[in-house]
């Protein structure tokens, strides 16, 4: 059977900017293993599989080592094709099937925004040993973080307090590989521009040294900025490379919206012989 397969680029802020994210369309169930493969063959960051059937769209999402429950910015990039080649009608909302629960998702056709819907997730503080295991991983004194904190995935977040700290540092991969948590997000206030508040994240366990945009780290995040700016819409920079702009909003204490804009930037076909042998 002929599968198609997509790059987008989610949550862009121009050209060659946003998270590259691989797109595969199935009409029939593929085998968890072949999916893996395909996601480290094709080699971006994170490949999403959507096995679809009527008006119903079933996600998996797999980096290059492993199956992740939910990505958001390969939720992103799914809705905008889905949208992009007619499968659903601009103005109906989507509902996306992930092993995480139910995402929502809606175009706004005058400004090519794509919205998503999903739970927030609270953090728990960081222990005061693990936030100086992570702050020795970064060169940071004590002074220059304001808080720690620990997603329910495990990633670590700790909050500077200067954005120039998150523009310059570097971090042992090395040793993040070997601390105790799935990765960490260095997060900063913006100093004015057009974001409130700067993020980078890194998960080498996942086979990402650096994300291009942390959709799925503001589940998180939304809730802790929020209260803190005393804003429910928040606009987030990503400072990777490629860098990128994720539109927030709490809609209430248990959903997070995201929003965003997506960009195909080519489309092909897997040869169905290669990896069904």
């Amino acid at each position: 059977m002929i599968r198609k397969i997509f790059l987008v680029d989610s949550f862009v802020d121009g050209p060659f900017t946003g998270a590259p994210t691989s797109v595969v369309f199935l009409r029939s169930p593929l085998e968890k293993i072949k999916m893996a493969r395909i996601a480290a063959e094709v080699g971006s960051q994170e490949a999403v599989f959507i096995l679809w059937a009527d008006e119903s769209f079933l996600l998996r999402f797999f980096s290059q080592t492993q199956e992740i429950p939910l990505s958001i910015h390969a939720c992103l990039a799914g809705a905008h094709l889905i949208y992009e080649i007619g499968l659903c009608p601009p103005a109906k909302p989507l509902r996306l099937h992930t092993q995480e629960g139910e995402v929502v998702a809606s175009l706004a056709p005058e400004s090519g925004l794509i919205s998503l819907t999903a739970s927030s997730q609270l953090l728990t503080k960081l222990d005061q040993t693990r936030l100086e295991t992570f702050r020795a991983l970064l060169s940071l004194e004590a002074r220059d973080v304001a808080w720690g904190a620990l997603t329910p995935q495990k990633v670590v977040i700790l909050s500077v307090e200067r954005p120039e700290l998150i523009k310059s540092l570097e971090i042992s991969l090395d040793g993040l590989l070997k601390a105790p948590a799935l990765g960490l997000a260095v997060t900063s206030p913006a100093a004015g521009g057009d974001a409130d508040f700067h993020l980078r994240t890194f998960l080498p366990a996942l086979g990402v040294n650096e994300e291009h945009v942390s959709g799925s780290v503001h589940r998180s995040l939304a809730p802790q900025w929020s209260r803190l700016l005393q804003k429910k819409r928040l606009i987030c920079r990503q400072l990777s490379p490629r860098g990128g702009l994720v539109f927030l909003d709490l809609v209430n204490p248990g959903q997070v919206s995201f929003s965003g804009l997506a960009r195909t930037f080519f489309k092909g076909v897997l040869k169905s012989g290669y990896f069904e042998e």
